[in-house]
């Protein structure tokens, strides 16, 4: 006795197997999710790429841990209120699309883990960002 899968390429049409990819797509693109932190700074390259060495020193002199000296620069230097408080935190686990800068949201699944990454401009400003988790994203 053989058992022949149920769905299988062989048993679906070209059109059957488009939708599937989409939805495949569609799902994975709607459960991503991403904890980040970001600093906003006056739209000047020098002083966000002084922000990030200080951050940087910070971490390899005082042995201080990234997501802690980031948190207290963005407490320190952000010019977005809201997120400043919350030491520049966007969203624990947020979903792509969450934020109103869509250079801050595509960074926010595109940077590197762990990473001062910046400065990105946006119409905002310039931001540093700190991408501490993703889930269900392509490994970069």
């Amino acid at each position: 006795l053989t058992t022949t899968p149920i769905c299988t390429s062989a048993f679906l049409t070209p059109p059957a197997l488009n939708i599937i990819q989409v939805i495949q797509r569609d799902f994975v693109a709607l459960t991503r999710r991403s904890t980040t932190r970001h600093i906003l700074l006056p739209k000047s390259t020098d002083v966000a790429l002084a922000l990030k060495q200080k951050i940087r020193n910070k971490v390899s002199e005082d042995g201080v841990f990234i997501i802690d000296a980031f948190e207290s620069a963005a407490k320190k230097y952000s010019r977005d209120i809201e997120t400043a408080k919350r030491g520049g935190l966007l969203g624990t686990l947020a979903p792509q699309g969450y934020c109103r800068s869509k250079e801050l949201d595509e960074a926010c699944f595109s940077a590197p883990l762990g990473e001062v990454y910046g400065p990105l401009e946006s119409d905002f400003g310039y931001h540093l960002v700190l991408v501490c988790e993703r889930t269900n994203c392509p490994k970069l």
